[in-house]
């Protein structure tokens, strides 16, 4: 199969339990990696707080998708579980393999979640995401000093990552 960049568009309700399930899928790789036990999931928990981050903050929380085959041939050839599959906002015959949420309060913009499937990994996908949450719709430069009116400089950019995730930090 012939590499395709997924698509992106806005996160739906409907979406949140499979990118609860691309969070989950994604921290348990992450865990293994560390030679870490991976533990049971109570997904209720992700799901509430998802659901808060879309509602609070809509326009920027990206899904990345592909349809349905495509993903599930990705997952084979990667010896991967079967990717979580959307729950309805699309044609239903796609499945969510990445998703970002972000947060705007006042200049502070914060990256609150990124995650992508493992075997989906490395592809660009994860920085793509995160630029359509940013203000504009795109990543600042180095250096730049103002990327929207409503966030000018000094903008705030945060996140959290674990000090194990150099790429994450990157």
């Amino acid at each position: 199969m012939a590499y395709r960049p997924p698509d992106f568009r806005l996160a739906q309700d409907d979406d949140i339990p499979a990118c609860a399930a691309v969070w989950e899928t994604a921290i348990a790789d992450y865990e293994r990696r560390l030679g870490r036990p991976t533990f049971a999931t109570d997904l209720g928990p992700i799901v509430r707080l998802l659901r808060h981050l879309r509602s609070t903050d809509p326009e920027r929380f990206w899904v990345a998708t592909r349809p349905w085959n495509d993903a599930i041939e990705a997952a084979v050839q990667a010896g991967r579980p079967m990717p979580p599959r959307n729950g309805g906002s699309g044609t239903g015959s796609d499945a969510i393999v990445g998703f970002g949420s972000a947060v705007v309060r006042g200049r502070t913009w914060f990256l609150s979640m990124l995650f992508v499937l493992p075997e989906e990994q490395a592809r660009g996908i994860g920085r793509a995401i995160m630029a359509r949450t940013f203000p504009g719709g795109r990543l600042p430069e180095p250096g730049e000093r103002s990327v929207v009116s409503d966030m000018s400089p000094p903008a705030i950019l945060g996140t959290a990552t674990d000090s194990a995730q150099p790429i994450s930090n990157a």
